[in-house]
């Protein structure tokens, strides 16, 4: 029986909005007039990387880059080795001496040996539960601090973790973090390793050089000791604990590659770029110099010619099966193949978004069968787990949806105390306490974006065990808060007006001597005026 069976009427309504397509030709204005801007202005700088060790794919596409761009390469100027790596472990004593932290070991937990991490044995998941391989993406100090939360929610045993520095941010400000403290300090049994090698342009195909390098790493210097991969950016919160998620991975989930989040169309699968209206921003960048005349040659060695590739639309944030990582790794080492012809292609007509397009069109092409199935209602096609989300975010909320959504929750905004950026008009948007029921309803894994600066609160909600352990706090109709109370303005203006009074005090008793000495002239004056008054009187008698 599904979880949560009574709240499955108001779930039901929220996805028959998202498939009403009879709005759509309404919406021709759309066109995205936000994104005709970044298409107009283009990317700047494609590709920049610090470091020499690059292999494999990673070589081939700096060699492409360099010859077809003309950017220039990234300069070194946060003082650390090229291609820098740090291992757990690797920081002297002194450094964490003064930092606290705790393992804490469920009942589970406690019973999970080396073994479950090193063994190459199939079955291993039967009594570990799977094995993750987590990377996580860092780029700028707020997604530091917020990693600190998400990697305290990932250390396991089982997992390895790969963390990601983008070379703009470097490893400077990590080495001085409360995260460097807590992975040395507090590993908790994981493996984890820190590199800072690639720098991103945000929508240029530069933005799955992390991934692509990770999955390398994974399938070569990790076999064996992983079952699924995941990558998160550093602002994510898993939604539930590593025992339920390795559960999870386990069992209903095992052996399914997730390439979407929930603001995807379509659900758990990628939406083609067919299924937008015409005219929306994606299909018509897309559509523009389209992936219909590619040539390579296949594992057998035959060539094919004129080979057409539907273009699909997911997330750059997945949960991918060692069969398909490996798969892809060794296409990718092919010049020919048509993974890296269609890499090729990306990269040539500079298409934006190649993070939400390469890896979702790549799998419905070669491994459509390894996406989750998925109902009318875009639920997981399963009775043992309730999902329609692997991971929650909000994005894309500006406009009405391309079926004719409406989004009618309010999101939360970035108070200008806290000097971070705010979000894109497009988002993806800041969650906090009253998105719960929404993250809930989904049955999502991890949620993004959490940041300690919007929300605390998420942090001490978040991870459960059990989704009825998650509060059903919704967004009300409106909210408005109060500003937050400037003790300091008031008590100055307090302490501005009690001067005031008391000068106008001070004033009014100087005053006083001069109005009273006044007063006894005058009546000084009165007293002579009787007398003389007085006197003619008596004189005239």
């Amino acid at each position: 029986m599904r979880e949560f069976a009574e709240e499955s009427k108001s779930i039901s309504f929220r996805f028959e909005r998202r498939k009403q397509n009879y709005l759509c030709h309404h919406w021709k204005w759309i066109r995205c007039f936000v994104w005709a801007v970044v298409f107009l202005l283009g990317p700047h700088q494609i590709y920049s990387q610090v470091g020499e060790s690059k292999s494999g794919e990673a070589a081939a596409i700096s060699e492409h880059l360099k010859s077809s761009t003309n950017s220039e390469e990234h300069d070194n100027h946060n003082g650390l080795p090229d291609d820098a790596h740090l291992l757990a472990g690797t920081t002297p004593l002194d450094d964490v001496s003064s930092h606290s932290c705790t393992c804490h070991s469920s009942s589970k937990t406690s019973k999970i040996t080396s073994s479950c991490r090193n063994t190459h044995q199939h079955n291993v998941s039967e009594h570990c539960g799977a094995r993750i391989f987590y990377l996580i993406g860092i780029h700028n100090q707020r997604t530091l601090e917020d990693a600190l939360h998400l990697f305290r929610s990932i250390r396991d045993p089982r997992n390895t973790i790969l963390i990601h520095f983008d070379t703009k941010f470097g490893l400077n400000a990590y080495r001085n973090s409360s995260l460097h403290k807590e992975i040395n300090a507090c590993p908790c049994g994981s493996h984890v390793e820190v590199a800072s090698i690639y720098d991103c342009a945000w929508g240029t195909w530069t933005m799955n050089l992390p991934t692509l390098w990770s999955l390398e790493k994974a399938v070569k210097d990790y076999a064996g000791k992983w079952d699924v991969f995941i990558n998160l950016s550093g602002d994510t919160l898993p939604v539930y604990t590593q025992d339920r998620i390795a559960e999870l991975f386990a069992g209903p989930l095992a052996n399914t590659n997730f390439v979407t989040s929930s603001v995807c169309e379509t659900g758990l699968r990628p939406t083609p770029i067919t299924a937008f209206p015409k005219g929306w921003h994606k299909r018509s960048h897309y559509s523009h110099k389209p992936p219909n005349n590619l040539e390579y040659v296949d594992d057998h060695g035959v060539t094919h010619h004129n080979v057409s590739v539907e273009v699909y639309f997911g997330s750059q944030w997945m949960s991918l099966t060692p069969h398909w990582c490996e798969f892809l790794t060794r296409q990718l080492e092919r010049p020919d193949s048509l993974p890296s012809r269609f890499r090729d292609w990306l990269i040539e007509t500079q298409k934006l978004m190649a993070d939400e397009t390469f890896f979702p069109s790549m799998m419905m092409h070669f491994f459509p069968d390894s996406l989750p199935n998925i109902t009318g209602d875009y639920f997981l096609d399963r009775d043992d787990v309730d999902m329609y989300a692997i991971r929650y975010e909000r994005m894309d909320e500006h406009v009405p949806s391309s079926s004719g959504w409406f989004p009618t929750d309010q999101r939360y905004e970035v108070p200008e105390s806290t000097g971070i950026s705010k979000p894109h008009a497009w988002g993806p948007y800041y969650l906090g306490v009253y998105d719960l029921n929404n993250i809930r309803e989904s049955g999502a894994l991890f949620a993004r974006k959490v940041a300690s600066a919007i929300d605390l609160n998420m942090y001490k909600v978040l991870p459960v065990d059990d989704p009825i352990q998650i509060p059903p706090i919704e967004w009300p109709k409106e909210v408005k808060v109060s500003p937050v109370p400037n003790w300091e303005k008031i008590l100055a203006m307090y302490k501005r007006k009690a001067e005031s009074k008391q000068t106008k005090e001070l004033s009014k008793a100087e005053d006083t001597p001069k109005e009273e000495e006044k007063k006894e002239e005058e009546s000084s004056s009165s007293d002579d005026a009787d007398h003389a008054n007085g006197a003619e009187q008596r004189e005239l008698v």
